[in-house]
Parts: C-alpha cells; structure tokens; sequence
C-alpha cells in the first residue's frame, strides 16, 4: 500500500523557521502569516471556525496569501484545500500528488488519496483552491461505473505542450490511466479497450511517465503482474497522447516503490529490484547501471524527467540520492542517504524527501555533494503517515511544495 489508510486527528500548528541550505532565514512570531493558522476568520474560503465532515473536527483554515502575499521565507504554512477524506487528515484532505503547472508557475495542481474524491487546482500558489474534477469520468456511483477520483492519484504528469491536459492513476480505485483535457473537468479512462486493459492484473496502473522531447509519448508500468505473454508484468506505451497503446513484456516483476521512468525516446529507466536502463524502447536493458548496486524509487513520478541546470538528472532510491550526467550510468549523489522516494529540482537547488520519515534534504547544483537538512512542516504531526512523499518545486517565487498524505499540504517560500 503506498499510504497508511489508520489517521490521527488534525490540530493547527505554528510554523517554524528553518535553516535552508546555507542561508537561515528569519524567523516569524506570528503563528498566522498571510491569514493561515486560524480557526476562523473570512476569505473566498467561507467556512470560518465551523467544523466540517471529514477533518476529525478540526476546523477549517481560512484561504492564506496568494502569490503576491507570501509568508516570511523559511515559513512553512499549511495551504491543505478542505476536502471530505473519509478518515482524519489535515483540512479534511489526503494530499497525494502536487505539480507546479508548466505554462503558468502560479497554478498548481493537486491529486488526493482513495479517502477523498477531489482533484485541486490552485490559481494563486496554493492560496485558494477549487476542485476541478467535477464533470464526466470525475467520480463514479459506486455501481456501475468509476471515475478518476475514486482511487490515488499518486502519479500525475502535465503535458507541457498542450495546455490543460494531464495525467492521473486512480490507485485502488478505477485503476487504469485517466486523461483530461479540459483543466481537469472532465476525464477519460485511456486504456479502456486495450490489449493492457485485458492483460494487467486489475487494469492497475503503478505510474505514469511523459517524454519530455515529445508530449504524445507517454508511458505507463503495472501495480502488479500482467498475464501471458507478458508475464510476470508489462509496459504500455502510446505514441499519440493515449488514443493507440501497445504494450511490451517488463524486464522483471513489480516492486512496490518501483516504475518506469521515461528519459527521451527509447531512454527509459526501470526502478524495480534491479535499476536497469533501456535505450531502445525496452527490446534490451542494462542492469549494471547503478555504482554499488541498488534499485531507485519511481512509483510517484510527478514531473518531466530532464536533467537540472547543472546538466546532471537526479532520481530517488532508498540509499540516498542517486545522480547521472547522462541518464545511463548512476551513482549516490555525495553525503545523501537514507530512503529519499522523492526528488525536485529548481535553477540553485534539489531537493529530496522520505516517504516514511519528516524528512526533507537539500543541495545547492553547485556542490550536489552536500547535503543539508531541511526541517519537516510541523503540520506532519497532525497526520499518521510520518513522511513526505510528494514535492514540488515553483522556481519562479521560489516555493517549494509538500504533499504529505494524511498531513495534508504545506509551502515554503526557499531562501536562494
């Protein structure tokens, strides 16, 4: 399971001030910074200190400040939208993937977990948030027919070229792969019908991977076995933005915390029990790909796969950071360690965070070898999943995201 479904009940928090890379920024008394923290108070937000369903009783926050109205850099503030999550979480709401739109940095987008039926689009970087998911293939009746909303969206991909189309698994409930092309409005299952649709255990999609040299090449690995011939497990792939599929035997079986990551082309990067690495779309695959062996972590991809400022790309695995000059040969990025499931990267710095541990690392691209520790939002322990598995970095106001599960969503502006 990739999130603990047991959630302890939320409280608000004050921030805290952090030490950010090298740089210690200053520090806030005001537990409320851009009107975030409080249990009442008005805003587009219009709950007030009202308790709502599904926040454990926790009352809802009002809306903080919008891009033009950031809190004090080295701030961490909750920016959770409310939702209805079945079990306890933070504002009522599973954080689950979160991506900075690629067209206007401002937008971010936000997928939830199987408690909860919303997808969150934010216009003001994380200020105010509205569910978008709301017309056909958005949530199902639970009878007939399922919609995106009704499982995990812990793997997200927009499209960098056409506005408003994304990506999303619906993990433990539709399953398969859902697109939209409308901002999230309306969504449709792309592999119904398909030869995958008939071989995957489940129809189950683990994640799902763009290529960033062409928007219509998307890939997708399985969250379990596949039947024969593709057995023990399979790729699909699409070279039209999901309207044709063809789907190809996987070089092993499934690993919980592996996937498929798509570099460019036939460069495609297998994270399993072995990390293995194909440039021709999967026909052949190398496994001694890694210094020192090991595997890296790709079930959350949430962002185009393209190498950082200083040229280098960086990957997740449960030994640290691991780093490549060209996608193919890998090693552990300098002092990082420990189970660093998620990576981002913005024009200075990369970040990494444990999925299972409040743990945030960050390194300056001039000196990757370093790294420092980045203190947890506080709002962590109002949650029960302990860890960070999801961040997003907006390089433009230099905020970096976290999406916590059942610790809902926090910002902080990056002192840089």
């Amino acid at each position: 399971m990739p999130y603990a479904s047991a959630m302890l009940r939320p409280r608000l928090v004050p921030a805290v001030c952090l030490l950010v890379g090298h740089l210690l920024c200053a520090c806030s008394s005001d537990d409320e910074p851009g009107g975030s923290g409080g249990s009442s108070g008005s805003g587009s937000g219009g709950t007030g200190g009202s308790s709502q369903a599904g926040t454990g009783g926790t009352a809802m926050h009002p809306p903080v400040g919008a891009c033009d109205d950031l809190p004090e850099a080295g701030t961490w503030e909750d920016v959770t939208p409310p939702g209805h999550s079945e079990k306890p979480a933070v504002n009522g709401t599973v954080g689950a993937a979160v991506i900075v739109d690629p067209f206007d940095p401002r937008t971010v987008w936000l997928g939830t977990g199987g408690e909860n039926d919303e997808i969150w689009r934010s216009n003001d970087c994380g200020a105010t948030w509205t569910q978008v998911n709301t017309g056909p293939g958005s949530v199902g009746d639970g009878m007939t027919f399922g919609g995106v909303g009704d499982g995990a969206q812990w793997s997200m991909q927009a499209d960098p070229v056409e506005e408003g189309v994304l990506y999303a698994t619906s993990g433990y409930g539709a399953q398969s792969l859902w697109k939209t092309t409308d901002g999230g409005v309306s969504w449709t299952d792309v592999l119904a019908g398909t030869e995958y649709n008939d071989v995957a255990d489940y129809r189950f999609v683990n994640n799902v991977s763009l290529d960033p040299t062409n928007h219509e090449h998307v890939v997708v690995s399985t969250h379990g076995g596949c039947k024969a011939p593709y057995e023990p497990s399979c790729i699909a792939e699409t070279n039209d933005g999901g309207s044709s599929w063809s789907v190809i035997t996987a070089p092993e079986g499934w690993a919980e915390g592996g996937g498929l990551i798509l570099v460019k082309g036939g460069h495609w990067i297998w994270c399993g029990a072995t990390m293995m690495v194909t440039t021709d779309g999967g026909k052949t695959w190398s496994k001694d790909v890694v210094s020192g062996g090991g595997s890296c972590e790709a079930e959350y991809t949430i962002r185009a796969f393209v190498p950082a400022e200083n040229g280098k790309y960086y990957l997740g695995s449960r030994g640290g950071v691991l780093r490549s000059s060209d996608g193919k040969q890998w090693e552990k990025a300098g002092s990082s360690s420990g189970t660093m499931v998620m990576v981002t990267q913005g024009s200075k710095q990369v970040f990494a965070a444990n999925q299972w541990q409040p743990v945030i690392k960050v390194a300056s691209l001039d000196d990757d070898g370093t790294w420092n520790d980045v203190p947890a939002p506080p709002q962590i322990a109002q949650g029960s999943d302990g860890g960070i598995p999801f961040l997003a970095f907006d390089d433009a106001h230099g905020i970096l995201y976290a999406s916590m599960f059942s610790g809902g969503v926090a910002r902080l502006v990056v002192e840089r």
